[in-house]
């Protein structure tokens, strides 16, 4: 087991307001994008930190900047992205590595209704699984003994496959980016461009 993939699709269009009712949807949101994660990756830690290995959790562009159509999926998105960066420090030392990815519109029952080009949901964990084994092979040459005995610890520069690229970039409409293991942007399409800055 490489480790768990964790994407949980549920959304509500209604919007979020001091209500009863309003509060229960947003409560079922956190408790699936942002207590399920956390819950999914406690169980599965003993068997995770056992061998290197990865946790990917798949949020959505909306957990930068909430979507009004989809305020209570925009907020639990955001916290799952806190939650990410959380875990990626405490579980650094055992040897587990937390990885975000922010996918857009995918052709999925949640997003049906949406008129927007989509990826479908084999491309996305396609680029997700290749993504997540190009980085383990990496991790795992630049660890090696001899490696580490003739050259001085540095980071290992992250690279995207072609087929990542090519996902984002067939978004269409749909602003995506892909971050690094720093929350660094490694990658993103022409509708995410603005308010990243200048394409290098």
């Amino acid at each position: 087991m490489d480790g768990p993939v964790e994407e949980r699709p549920i959304h509500s269009l209604r919007p979020v307001k001091a209500t009863p009712c309003c509060n229960s949807v947003l409560e079922r949101h956190l408790a699936v994008d942002l207590f399920g994660t956390y819950g999914v990756t406690q169980a599965f830690l003993p068997q995770l930190a056992r061998s290197p290995c990865a946790i990917v959790n798949n949020l959505f562009v909306a957990a930068f900047a909430p979507l009004p159509i989809v305020p209570a999926y925009s907020i639990s998105k955001a916290a799952a992205f806190s939650l990410t960066q959380a875990q990626r420090a405490l579980l650094a030392h055992e040897g587990v590595r937390v990885h975000a990815v922010f996918t857009g519109p995918t052709d999925t029952d949640m997003c049906r209704e949406f008129d927007a080009p989509k990826a479908s949901p084999e491309s996305v964990a396609r680029a997700i699984f290749d993504a997540s084994r190009t980085r383990r092979k990496a991790s795992t040459k630049a660890s090696s003994p001899a490696l580490m005995r003739t050259s001085p610890r540095r980071p290992v520069p992250e690279r995207l496959r072609p087929t990542v690229r090519f996902m984002i970039e067939s978004l269409g409409d749909a602003p995506a980016l892909v971050l690094g293991r720093r929350v660094d942007v490694l990658a993103w399409n022409r509708m995410a461009h603005p308010p990243v800055g200048p394409r290098p």
